[in-house]
């Protein structure tokens, strides 16, 4: 039933343009919430969405040889993403799965099917995230997408 949720509001995120500007301004609640989060502030290409979503020493593995350190890194990632090949892009989540490991501390895992526009295939993706209760919300401490099956 959560991945039907998750499917559901990733979708309405997607097809409302995400509607991170509400999002911004609150606190994410729950380590279950940031699927919806990262959803939203994708879809809508924010940056201030994103910076509120990661601790400020957070770290993100993009591909094999490539680490960002800290939320600034992080950003600076997301914004030349975002300025360039994924600016037209959008992003729906699935098969959603949160494993609390204490209650300040979460595993997310989480599907990702980007589309590119139109005439490119969508892209699949997984995302993997350390998630860490802080005293102004859920935030990502880690994060790491894998890349497709190779044949």
């Amino acid at each position: 039933m959560r991945t039907l949720l998750w499917s559901v509001l990733a979708s309405m995120s997607a097809f409302m343009g995400g509607g991170s500007t509400v999002f911004a301004a609150t606190p994410v609640a729950t380590a279950e919430s940031l699927v919806e989060r990262f959803v939203a502030a994708w879809n809508s290409h924010d940056l201030a969405a994103f910076e509120k979503l990661f601790t400020s020493e957070a770290t993100w593995v993009a591909t094999f040889d490539a680490r960002d350190e800290g939320r600034e890194a992080v950003l600076k990632d997301f914004r030349i993403a975002h300025e360039g090949w994924a600016k037209n892009s959008s992003v729906a989540a699935s098969d959603a799965l949160v494993t609390n490991l204490r209650p300040d501390v979460a595993i997310v895992q989480f599907n990702l099917m980007m589309t590119m526009g139109q005439g490119k295939e969508p892209l699949g993706r997984t995302l993997l995230l350390v998630a860490s209760r802080e005293a102004d919300g859920w935030k990502i401490a880690a994060g790491q997408l894998t890349k497709p099956n190779c044949p």
